[in-house]
């Protein structure tokens, strides 16, 4: 065991089940080079995967979200990085339809979304009104959505490799207030 971030926790599990699988990509805001979002990869995890598995995208949440729902029905795996909850409303009905249609179409044998929605989530705190919010229980009363709040960097990068390999959708929320807490994790 050794002692780790959650930031970090984050950041490995990414960049493992990247190798792992071919099929996954990280897409989002702020996750490219000089992005801000604490899940961002390091430099050299965006030099070995390339801008076709690191995919920056502009401020467009529906695009990115229902782009992305569509990627995961075409067999890819896209982890989707909001960098801040607040930023999924303007995605909401792509994220509670990807959900929607895995529920309604059945088991995953027969139809899966591969898709994590995760964000960071600050409890209506020091970001503002529209820079604070937890919309936990949008996601929780989502019909065949899967909803991931861990707390610790042990839960969280368990968490994280879990969501990539499922093939139901999941929202996977990180307090951005537990980023910088140390926690040991296996290598």
């Amino acid at each position: 065991m050794r002692e780790i971030y959650l930031y970090q926790a984050i950041q490995e599990a990414i960049a493992e089940e990247m190798r792992r699988d071919e099929r996954v990509f990280l897409t989002g805001e702020a996750v490219g080079p000089g992005g801000v979002s604490p899940t961002r990869p390091p430099k050299e995890i965006m030099e070995e995967f390339g801008e076709n598995r690191v995919r920056e995208t502009g401020i467009v949440e529906q695009m990115l979200a229902a782009g992305s729902a569509g990627a995961a029905m075409a067999g890819m795996r896209p982890i989707v990085d909001f960098m801040i909850a607040d930023f999924m409303f303007p995605a909401w009905n792509e994220i509670l339809q990807s959900g929607l249609w895995h529920s309604g179409h059945g088991s995953a044998e027969n139809f899966s979304i591969p898709v994590v929605f995760m964000s960071g989530i600050a409890s209506y705190g020091g970001g503002g009104f529209s820079h604070s919010r937890a919309p936990i229980a949008n996601v929780w009363h989502g019909p065949g959505l899967k909803l991931a709040l861990p707390t610790t960097p042990y839960d969280t990068k368990g968490l994280l490799k879990t969501a990539i390999r499922d093939d139901n959708p999941v929202v996977f929320f990180s307090h951005r207030l537990l980023s910088r807490t140390k926690g040991s994790v296996p290598e």
